[in-house]
Formats: C-alpha cells, structure tokens, sequence
C-alpha cells in the first residue's frame, strides 16, 4: 500500500514508487490518496455562486477567494485521481476527517479501509 496526497508532487512521486514496485519486486500496490476534500458545491454551483456576490453592492472578498479555493481544490484531486486512475492499480480514496480526537480518527479510518480495500 501506497498513501499519497490528492496533490501534484505526491501523487508523482507515487507513481515513481508504483513503477519501482513492479519492476523490482513484481508488486501491484494499492494506492490510498488520502485527505480529499469533500466539495459541498458542484464547478456549476460555484459559477452561480460567484454571480451572486457580484450581484451584491458590496461583496465580500472572501466570498471570491472561496470559491476560487474550492474550485481549485476540486481540480487537483481530481487530476491526481485521474493520474491514478491511468496506473492501472487498484485505488481507495479517503476523504479528510474533521476529527481532532486520534482514537475517534483511527476508528473511522480503519472502518473506511475496511469498506473500501479491494478483494481478490
């Protein structure tokens, strides 16, 4: 198993380790991108979003950087599923836990793993 992050540099250098596994050891890891945030708004959703404090007198600048926050985040996890995808390994994605408590935390990681490795 391979953990990486849903982000460029990880995720290649996932990819490096994947490649050095099968060739040196003749392992197909899975690889687990983990802490992808889970969107609340659609790219669509966010565009409407961006309408609406336009339409404001005086939006708040927050309200922009927001959405261009989310927007981006949503395009990096999904160019490093993708990449991941195109490796032709097995793959899990676990979402970030907003979860301060490391008991709590473990416990609902270990449940996800559980539901989600691959069989066979």
């Amino acid at each position: 198993m391979i953990v990486t992050l849903p982000e460029e540099l990880p995720v290649n250098e996932a990819g490096e380790l994947t490649q050095f596994l099968k060739q040196q050891f003749d392992q197909d890891p899975t690889i687990v991108i983990n802490r992808n945030l889970s969107l609340p708004l659609s790219e669509e959703e966010l565009q409407v979003a961006r309408e609406k404090l336009k339409a404001l007198s005086t939006p708040p600048a927050w309200g922009f950087e927001f959405c261009d926050y989310l927007s981006e985040q949503g395009r990096r996890q999904e160019e490093a599923s993708h990449a991941v995808r195109g490796w032709k390994t097995k793959l899990i994605e676990l979402p970030l836990y907003f979860l301060n408590q490391w008991p709590e935390l473990l416990r609902k990681m270990s449940e996800d793993l559980e539901q989600k490795w691959p069989t066979g």
